[in-house]
């Protein structure tokens, strides 16, 4: 729903600089609770939805305009390819224009839905498009024009005032409160897309950010205390999603939400980022705005990804109608004239005729297969964790020992928790010997790592096959990030006294060996790489041809 926008100002680090830790937040569920809640829902497929005959929520939702008929209607379609949630939206102004008949029609709107097996996730604010919503008649749709009706909520007069923000209490307290219980609906989504920006709204993006920051940290805090039985979550769209580089909003959001949300309409290998970043968070995950087909986003490549990880896929649009969201972004730069061929977002007409028969087929053939279901992360340390990296040849699931090498494993836990192995390769394959990776990226660069730890070779764990070690220069003290899995038993890098330290292993492949053999029988080539603590380029030898990605490493049981 948005377009790319201006990165957060770095003025606002000092402003936001009071983020409380994520592990001290009041009421935010355990991560152990969160997955737990996950394990119990379908794989979560659905849309944004709006119904055809509505130009924006307020049109949906207002009793003049308010339409059953439809609405069950087109639940219907999503019901028949397999579609099991919906991502609605509310307004603030409903609830003053009369907030007993605006929770009655929520709550028809939940009988419609349970009828059709969807559960809802709600969202009470919104920071996209027009800033100025008013009640009564909607405008007309603007010919070939990409959502010229949605309103934002509040009205940007309000989000300018803290204390008519403060009024808006009653409003968000006021709808959970009615369905803090109801089992008809999936979660909350607090707050859409703080931060964004429309020229209309009379304030830069930095004023915006601080004004979005006020209601976002407002709407959470009045959330924990209605306490719903379902879970919270504002998700991250725009900027850096973790790391040293992540934005005081997306900080936040993610430290907040019980469950992590975000969007992504670009291609598959920028959503793939995206998502590495989030995974270390240790949470499960739901995209919940995708598909952009003529931006290279579209279901074909996305949903089995999405699938495949147990990552929820909530994509923009369902039944093209009057937001017009099956037109462009472009349309609002470049005049239209007709009907796109090639359509932005949505999948179905209103007659109920997919856009695109293969892309239904693809939603209800994914939807109807057995969900893939994660291992749990433990909240008790044990002495054998277990890590799962997923590589583009497979996913290798890995124990660790901590009781016999300590600092080695807390060393390479740190770095899957700072998300450090995402999006590195294997750039060194020896078939019948090794394959090593955690350092360098497809570019062939070697990132600055920590500092080096020490070489606990002695405990006796030996390099088998199936074994994990660490790589090292020539001095025993000298490994940090690299590692490397045995491809066969390796006595000559075990530890044999003062004279041959060997390389300290530290864990063995518990699933997975068969993506160490693809991995391993990879065609190699000779090759160089830039190390950035050197400032040089290096030789390398036996790099494979095309680059082995490991696309995130997660820790499973900790």
């Amino acid at each position: 729903m948005y377009k790319t926008m201006t990165l957060l100002s770095m003025t606002l680090v000092l402003f936001f600089a009071g983020v409380v830790s994520a592990d001290t937040i009041e009421g935010r569920w355990p991560a152990e609770k969160a997955n737990q809640w996950y394990d119990q829902q379908p794989w979560l497929v659905g849309a944004n939805f709006n119904p055809s005959t509505a130009i924006n929520q307020l049109e949906m939702w207002q009793p003049e305009t308010f339409d059953p008929d439809t609405i069950e209607r087109e639940l219907a379609m999503a019901e028949s390819i397999g579609m099991n949630t919906m991502r609605v939206y509310l307004h603030d102004l409903l609830w003053q224009q009369d907030k007993d008949a605006f929770l009655e029609r929520i709550d028809f709107f939940l009988d419609i839905c349970e009828k059709h097996h969807i559960k809802p996730m709600l969202i009470l604010f919104d920071s996209v498009w027009n800033p100025h919503p008013k009640l009564g008649k909607q405008p007309d749709p603007k010919p070939h024009l990409h959502n010229s009706g949605w309103v934002q909520s509040p009205h940007i007069d309000i989000l300018k005032d803290p204390k008519k923000v403060d009024a808006l209490e009653s409003y968000a307290k006021g709808v959970l409160q009615r369905f803090k219980d109801d089992t008809r609906i999936l979660m909350w989504d607090l707050y859409n897309e703080p931060g964004n920006r429309n020229k209309e709204d009379g304030v830069d993006q930095a004023e915006k950010d601080k004004l979005s920051y006020y209601l976002l940290e407002k709407v959470f805090t009045w959330a924990r205390e209605v306490n719903p039985t379902h879970p919270l979550s504002s998700g991250v769209w725009i900027g850096e999603f973790g790391g040293d580089k992540i934005s005081p909003l997306n900080k936040f959001m993610v430290e907040n939400s019980d469950i992590i949300t975000f969007h992504s309409y670009e291609k598959l290998d920028i959503t793939k980022e995206r998502v590495n970043l989030l995974k270390p968070l240790g949470r499960p995950i739901i995209c919940t705005e995708y598909m952009a087909r003529t931006n290279n986003n579209t279901f074909a490549d996305h949903l089995p990804y999405f699938k495949e990880n147990n990552i929820g896929a909530i994509n923009w649009g369902l039944v093209a109608g009057k937001t017009q969201t099956n037109y462009p972004w472009e349309s609002w730069d470049r005049q239209f004239t007709a009907e796109p061929e090639i359509w932005f977002h949505e999948v179905f007409r209103k007659d109920g005729t997919p856009y695109d028969k293969a892309e239904t087929d693809l939603i209800k053939k994914l939807s109807s297969e057995p969900k893939v279901v994660a291992p749990v992360a433990s909240a008790v340390p044990s002495d054998k964790p277990v890590v799962k990296m997923v590589t583009s040849k497979g996913t290798i699931v890995i124990e660790l020992d901590r009781k016999k090498a300590p600092i080695t494993v807390e060393n390479f836990m740190t770095y899957t928790k700072e998300g450090f192995y995402n999006g590195k390769i294997f750039h060194r394959v020896i078939p019948g010997f090794m394959i090593q990776g955690g350092g360098l990226t497809p570019e062939m660069v070697n990132k600055l790592p920590k500092s080096p730890i020490k070489n606990e070779s002695y405990n006796k764990l030996r390099n088998k096959r199936g074994t994990i070690a660490m790589a090292r220069k020539n001095p025993p003290n000298s490994a940090t990030s690299q590692f490397f899995i045995n491809h066969k038993d390796n006595a000559s890098l075990d530890f044999d006294g003062p004279y041959k330290p060997g390389y300290t292993v530290f864990g063995k492949v518990i699933e997975g060996m068969d993506v160490v053999d693809r991995i391993a029988s990879v065609k190699r080539k000779r090759s160089q790489f830039y190390d950035e603590e050197l400032k040089q380029n290096l030789p390398c030898q036996d790099t494979p041809v095309e680059p082995i990605i490991i696309e995130s490493v997660t820790i499973v049981k900790e």
